[in-house]
C-alpha cells in the first residue's frame, strides 16, 4: 500500500511530467507563429495558454516546496515523541534486540507444543530453558532498574 507521501510525491512528478510537455508544445506552437500575420489560431489565446502554463510550473515549484517543508524532520524525533520515549524509557523501553528473538523463539516453541501439540526434543527443550532463563534474568534486572529509577525520582 502507498504512503501519504509517495502518493504525493508520484502526483508532483505527474503534474511536472505534463507541465514540461505542455510548456514544450506550446513553446513550439508561439514560435511558429512569430512573426506571422496570419495564423488559424487567434494569438492572443496561444499567448493565455502559455502564460497558463507558466503559472502551472509554479504552482508545481510551490507543491514541491511545500511537500519538501511538510517532510523535513521525517525520520526526526518530535518534541512530543522525545517526552513519549522518555515516558517510556522509564518503564524500562523497547527489549534489547537479543531478547525480542529469545522471546520469539520461546513463542515458537510454546506454540509447537500447545497448537501443534508435539512435544519438544531433548535439544529443543534446553534451548528453551536457556532461552527462558535469559529472558527472566533480562525482565528482572529491568525491573530493578526500574525500582532504582523511581526511588531517584522520589528523593
Amino acid at each position: 500500500m502507498e504512503s501519504v507521501k509517495q502518493m504525493m510525491d508520484g502526483h508532483i512528478e505527474n503534474l511536472a511530467k505534463e507541465t514540461d510537455q505542455l510548456r514544450a508544445r506550446l513553446e513550439t506552437l508561439y514560435d511558429m507563429t512569430k512573426g506571422k500575420s496570419r495564423i488559424y489560431v487567434d494569438s492572443e489565446k496561444l499567448d493565455q495558454l502559455f502564460h497558463q502554463a507558466e503559472a502551472i510550473a509554479r504552482e508545481m515549484v510551490s507543491l514541491q516546496s511545500a511537500n519538501e517543508i511538510l517532510y523535513q524532520n521525517r525520520g526526526k524525533a518530535s518534541p512530543k515523541k522525545a517526552v513519549s520515549s522518555k515516558a517510556n524509557g522509564k518503564f524500562g523501553g523497547r527489549p534489547p534486540r537479543e531478547i525480542a528473538e529469545k522471546k520469539r523463539r520461546i513463542q515458537d516453541l510454546d506454540n509447537k507444543t500447545f497448537i501443534l501439540h508435539e512435544s519438544l526434543t531433548p535439544e529443543e527443550r534446553k534451548e528453551y530453558d536457556e532461552l527462558s532463563y535469559d529472558v527472566i534474568a533480562w525482565e528482572t534486572k529491568k525491573k530493578f532498574r526500574i525500582r532504582e529509577e523511581q526511588e531517584k525520582f522520589e528523593r
